[in-house]
């Protein structure tokens, strides 16, 4: 807290809009925004609109027409950048700020790691996604405002509040399937083992990434930890990325074509066609057709095929 005190120097009490923000935000048919306290009772009994509470950390006025919603963080481990772009906590945010911040033209989301240097992961959510993100909370409201809930092994098991107590995670981890032969001629029990088999992978990794965050909470700053006969270290690892408008003047200095090495990132993609869209200042053959001239020119890699399950009827 020292270091990161030393990094942010002097605060600016004028640029500081909320610190602990509470917020109540109704989402339903056709409608987000924010509600008073006093509201929740009135809309728990009305049927598919929700009511999320939650606070966010502090949000900052950079200038006359951008905020900076600012979520500290203390995990041992940076996000990856699929975990940045997915992130529903700083979804949700995004639409808390702009709705109370109307005149905010832009909406800056950042997560401070506090451990690490500190150092700022910076991530953005176009219009398109954020009414995604309204969409999802109104359906996780409706699958847990309504009954019944039968357990259904998934990789979340291994986090959910009530798996000491769930009979169907604790027979699928104690659960030893019966190997049958492997032969086209019992493709019926060999579909079924595959499935009691996935069932038990499915609770086994969730139970395995519960047990690796209390490990790495166990490292904490050490080095390593030795236990039960195995070394146990945590490791953060990167991936190298290259910027193409640094690459492309360095290459031009030596003469060299860049091109054949060049690919484009298909989130930032997704994201730059998403402001194109969005922007009215764009002619509308741009913002109509700009996608699907993108997609024309697009190269399929084939990957390695996979065995998609699903049952024929509700079980």
């Amino acid at each position: 807290m020292r270091q990161y005190a030393r990094w942010a120097g002097p605060v600016d009490h004028l640029r500081v809009l909320a610190v602990e923000r509470e917020f109540n935000l109704l989402v339903g048919p056709g409608v987000c925004r924010l509600v008073d306290a006093a509201e929740k009772p009135r809309w728990a009994e009305t049927e598919d609109y929700y009511v999320v509470n939650g606070f966010v950390d502090r949000i900052d006025r950079v200038d006359a027409r951008t905020v900076e919603v600012v979520d500290f963080k203390t995990n041992r481990m940076l996000f990856s950048r699929e975990e940045l772009a997915g992130d529903l906590q700083v979804g949700v945010y995004a639409l808390v700020a702009r709705l109370l911040y109307p005149w905010a033209e832009a909406v800056r989301l950042s997560f401070h790691m506090l451990r690490h240097g500190p150092l700022v992961q910076p991530t953005a959510r176009t219009a398109r996604e954020l009414e995604a993100v309204q969409e999802y909370l109104r359906a996780v409201g409706a699958r847990t405002e309504r009954g019944p809930y039968p357990a259904r092994l998934n990789r979340n098991c291994g986090t959910c509040d009530w798996r000491d107590g769930c009979d169907t995670y604790k027979a699928a981890l104690a659960k030893k399937p019966a190997l049958v032969a492997v032969s086209r001629e019992n493709l019926e029990s060999l579909a079924e083992e595959r499935e009691r088999v996935a069932a038990i992978a499915k609770a086994a990794y969730a139970r395995k990434e519960q047990l690796d965050a209390v490990l790495r909470d166990a490292v904490g700053d050490r080095e390593s930890l030795e236990l039960a006969g195995y070394v146990y270290r945590v490791l953060q690892f990167s991936n190298t990325e290259y910027r193409a408008t640094a690459l492309l003047e360095l290459f031009q200095e030596v003469g060299i074509d860049l091109s054949p090495a060049l690919a484009v990132d298909n989130t930032a993609l997704d994201q730059l066609l998403n402001a194109v869209e969005a922007d009215e200042k764009q002619p509308r053959m741009v913002r109509d057709f700009l996608r699907a001239r993108c997609a024309a020119r697009a190269i399929r890699i084939p990957q390695k095929p996979r065995i998609d399950s699903r049952p024929t009827k509700k079980r």
